[in-house]
């Protein structure tokens, strides 16, 4: 994907997308950097859900 693309996802929807890099991480975020994966996505999945 290129660079550009995430940013312009969120534009066109920034009540519902977040944009998180982590690091030091190549496209296999999950064996590059497991343990701040797992903490992004604990963060993420707790927060309170959009009404939209």
């Amino acid at each position: 994907m290129p660079a550009s693309e995430p940013l312009e996802m969120q534009a066109r929807r920034p009540d519902i997308t977040h944009l998180t890099t982590i690091p030091n991480a190549g496209h296999d975020v999950h064996l590059d950097r497991p343990n701040e994966l797992y903490e992004t996505v604990a963060e993420f999945v707790s927060r309170p859900r959009s009404s939209a």
